[in-house]
């Protein structure tokens, strides 16, 4: 994981857009996780939550006042996409994609 000035981990962000809500399996996606990161611990293993939360145990991050696990979290939301200025400049990026400004419209 790149570092941020002063030597302190980031955090990145991803957010996937689907034309209809997609059914998220908790073992399928763990098995997945722990696929590529076996020291990935799912937080909720009952299933109570509908966002899934995965420490992982082999890969440290060091904060300014504390060294934790990595995290992944997926967090399913309603919230309707929007086009802000900062999607626009992103667009500006899909060298590969042309069409992603059309296929982002259509959302």
């Amino acid at each position: 994981m790149p570092e941020a000035p002063g030597g302190f981990a980031q955090t990145y962000s991803v957010e996937l857009l689907f034309e209809r809500p997609p059914i998220v399996s908790r073992e399928i996606v763990s098995r997945h996780v722990r696929k590529y990161c076996p020291g990935a611990e799912l937080t909720d293993s009952e299933g109570k939550g509908s966002s899934l939360h995965f420490f992982h145990q082999d890969h440290l991050v060091r904060l300014a006042d504390a060294t934790i696990p990595a995290q992944t979290v997926l967090i399913p939301t309603e919230k309707r996409f929007e086009i802000t200025q900062i999607v626009q400049d992103d667009l500006e990026q899909s060298w590969s994609f042309p069409e992603a400004r059309e296929v982002v419209a259509s959302e």
